[in-house]
């Protein structure tokens, strides 16, 4: 029994940073005062302060107000002296939230581009998005991983998803980090896998058995493929166990067809494998063909371990006293 290709991952962990740091480098001056320091109700217990100040925003096109504030116990005038000049400045801000949706949706065009028979598996998640709604995200996290039947599709899926990251940013004018992981190579059946099917005949009994030929496909990875690369490898799934694939709720069933059958297998295997002189065992490493050598192989997840970075790239900001000539 085996188990065809399975999928290379490629973690991309993005973050989307915008040019908040010198959104707050400009001069803006403040003056507040605690009015009440009571705790509030509506806080879950963890304490706010009632904030009421003045900020000076006339360096960037603004004027001089006053707020009142809510802010968390122990925050310091610095954190709501940049609430409130990043929240009154949503025009002249790089929002990263933006970049990010932008490359999120960039991700879901090049879908278009994926061949069937490459099995391309992109998935992605936001890992880190903006502190609250009405504060510009300054750093924005995105984590995606590419998985593909074979290493060229996988490589050029993730390609097609740096540059989506690249266009999120060029977008919006925020910067982007683009860190790089190599994960699992796709797996590399053996052409013959009947010993697999004879020992699980003997051993299973009376229990349904499904064998799987050199050209089943599946969309798991795990580091089998990076071995299967290297040297012939034969595979076999067993029960004993119940619960969702991937989840807490994962728990042992049937202590015998979890422990038990399966030494049973790795047993008799090995017994067949190498009897009369080990023909079976000779017959399938001369059959077989690495995808990679070692040397390549290193190669290869070296490769894959990079950083880009793109510099943000913000226009410069319009005259505040400019009219429509």
């Amino acid at each position: 029994m085996t188990n065809a290709a399975f999928g290379k991952k490629v973690l991309a962990i993005v973050g989307l940073a915008c040019l908040c740091a010198a959104l707050l480098a400009v001069p803006a001056y403040g003056f507040y005062y605690v009015h009440d320091d009571s705790v509030s109700d509506s806080s879950d217990g963890l304490g706010a302060y009632e904030v009421f100040m003045v900020v000076d925003e006339t360096a960037v096109g603004g004027d001089v107000h006053s707020d009142l504030m809510f802010v968390p116990a122990g925050s310091t005038a610095d954190v709501v002296l940049n609430e409130g000049i990043i929240s009154s400045e949503n025009q002249a801000g790089l929002d990263a939230m933006n970049a990010a949706l932008i490359a999120m949706h960039a991700v879901d065009v090049q879908r278009e581009s994926f061949r069937d028979q490459d099995t391309i598996r992109v998935h992605g998640r936001l890992s880190k998005g903006a502190e609250a709604a009405n504060i510009i995200a300054e750093d924005v996290r995105l984590e995606y991983s590419v998985r593909g039947r074979t290493i060229p599709a996988y490589l050029d899926a993730a390609k097609k998803l740096d540059r989506s990251m690249r266009a999120g940013a060029v977008a919006t004018g925020c910067g982007v980090t683009i860190r790089t992981l190599p994960g699992n190579l796709p797996i590399v059946p053996v052409k013959d896998a009947g010993v697999m099917a004879e020992v699980l005949g003997l051993v299973c009994g009376d229990t349904p058995v499904t064998c799987t030929g050199p050209d089943f496909h599946s969309t798991s990875s795990g580091d089998y493929g990076d071995v299967s690369c290297l040297m012939p490898l034969l595979q076999f799934n067993t029960g004993g166990f119940r619960g969702a694939f991937h989840s807490p709720d994962v728990e042992e069933d049937d202590p015998y067809e979890a422990y038990v059958v399966p030494a049973k297998i790795f047993a008799l295997t090995a017994y067949r494998l190498l009897r009369s002189g080990a023909d079976r065992a000779k017959s399938i490493l001369e059959e077989f063909r690495p995808t990679l050598t070692r040397e390549q192989y290193l190669e290869l997840m070296e490769g894959m371990l990079s950083e880009e970075r793109v510099e943000p790239q913000p226009l410069p900001p319009l005259d505040p006293a400019s009219t429509v000539v």
